[in-house]
């Protein structure tokens, strides 16, 4: 379906309801427009007076409307932009140093007897003396549609796995996710993350200690801290990319303090006549200006 592009070069007030744009004028209210978000591809808001509402602005952005501010001289002057409309800098950051638990990944993948010693010498460092077959882990998460399947594939493939009992602990909204996470009601639970700028730390300082407590099950490890703190004005990209390695192995192999499941990655398919596309790995999602098209028809 082709998208909708809406030129606004007099004064409207442009307002949300029932997921559609609302379009009318201060001098005549009553005398109303709408147009479904899913019709709408950009926005371009050229006059001064033209008024529009922060759920409007959400909904256009969570479906990925571009919407385009333009200054008192009506040239475009801005644009509005979803963070989470490229989620690929985990591969970008994966891509350049390696999957850093595959070698633990490959020893233990299909090998449930392998996986069971392992948990109960994990089990014998913390003084458990309770069965495996026993054991009942708690995972809590928000439950929805599109989600579900993947929850439901965990536990089976966890309980097949262990040999324990994964229960799902869903709640229905993200309120009381956070009130069953920050009270500790858990055994397990999901957490993720899209950069907010472009560089590992993004990532990483999340398990810094109180940075995003409850968030990240309150993790704590002076010797994290004393490596992220170390890069504080370090312009040494090597240097950087070591230290973040390093933080990385101590997360996942020393502490286990988290389980990646998957990061986000992007295919693109292109006519043959498409020159020059690049995506990014950060801010928008693919970069046209160098874009062109060339032997189209032939």
């Amino acid at each position: 379906m082709i998208k909708r592009a809406l030129f606004f070069s007099t004064p409207y007030c442009l307002s949300l309801k029932n997921s559609q744009m609302i379009i009318n004028t201060r001098e005549m209210p009553e005398m109303k427009r709408s147009v479904p978000i899913e019709d709408i591809g950009c926005v371009v808001l050229e006059h001064q007076q033209t008024s529009i509402t922060l759920p409007l602005l959400n909904a256009l952005s969570d479906n990925n409307v571009a919407v385009i501010l333009c200054g008192e001289n009506r040239m475009p002057n801005a644009m509005l932009m979803n963070l989470d409309s490229n989620s690929t800098q985990g591969e970008s950051y994966r891509a350049q140093v390696g999957e850093i638990i595959y070698d633990e990944y490959l020893e233990y993948n299909n090998n449930p007897e392998k996986l069971q010693a392992l948990f109960q010498e994990g089990l014998d460092e913390l003084g458990v003396t309770t069965p495996i077959s026993d054991i009942t882990l708690s995972f809590l998460a928000v439950s929805n549609a599109s989600n579900t399947a993947e929850y439901e594939y965990m536990q089976q493939t966890i309980q097949n796995k262990l040999g324990l009992t994964f229960s799902l602990d869903t709640v229905g909204d993200s309120a009381m996710f956070r009130s069953r996470r920050d009270e500790g009601s858990f055994d397990i639970m999901t957490s993720g993350w899209y950069s907010d700028y472009n560089d590992p730390m993004d990532f990483l300082y999340t398990m810094y200690t109180d940075s995003y407590g409850a968030m990240m099950g309150h993790y704590s490890n002076p010797k994290v801290d004393e490596l992220l703190d170390s890069l504080t004005g370090e312009t040494d990209r090597a240097k950087r990319l070591a230290t973040y390695k390093e933080v990385e192995e101590i997360i996942l192999l020393e502490d286990a303090a988290l389980v990646p499941i998957y990061y986000a990655t992007k295919d693109v398919f292109l006519q043959n006549w498409v020159k020059d596309y690049r995506t990014s790995s950060f801010g928008a999602s693919a970069e046209l200006y160098i874009t062109y098209i060339e032997g189209r028809g032939n």
